[in-house]
């Protein structure tokens, strides 16, 4: 990446602002907080990735850097969704949002190893996305059949 690139880059807003939201959201366990609110809680974190999928895709502008933070994304909130608060348990060691932000940020910075990694692996993340969307499904209508369940011990 030319250097006129590189620092309008890490000059953006977009840029500065997922770095504070990858220290908030991992650093300071937001994310996992967040994952505590039953039935939203790991959605409303999974917003928190936009961003970064934005300066993935319109700053950077590389496609397999968009489906690894898309990837990455997918794997935080399908392990914050398992049920019995397993979920929520392995939700404060996964980093999801560190991890993007040291990909995109090795992206800018051009890190050949990380983009031949990210290149290297493209593939395997969008099947990967694909199962993960499909999980993401299951899990989603287990956990309501779930709530509906224990409702009904209540009725």
């Amino acid at each position: 990446m030319k250097p006129e690139r590189r620092q309008e880059i890490e000059r953006s807003l977009s840029y500065r602002t997922i770095s504070a939201m990858a220290t908030v959201m991992d650093k300071y366990m937001l994310d996992p907080l967040l994952g505590l609110i039953p039935g939203v809680g790991d959605l409303i974190g999974s917003l928190f990735a936009l961003p970064f999928v934005y300066v993935s895709l319109c700053k950077v502008r590389s496609v397999p850097l968009t489906l690894a933070v898309v990837y990455y994304n997918m794997v935080d909130l399908v392990i914050g969704l398992l049920p019995f608060w397993v979920g929520n348990v392995l939700d404060f060691f996964v980093r999801a949002n560190l991890r993007n932000f040291r990909l995109i940020q090795g992206f800018v910075e051009g890190d050949e190893e990380i983009k031949r990694e990210v290149s290297r692996k493209a593939v395997y993340m969008a099947v990967m996305i694909v199962v993960l969307l499909a999980l993401t499904v299951l899990l989603v209508m287990l956990l309501a059949r779930l709530v509906e369940y224990i409702g009904t011990l209540f009725a």
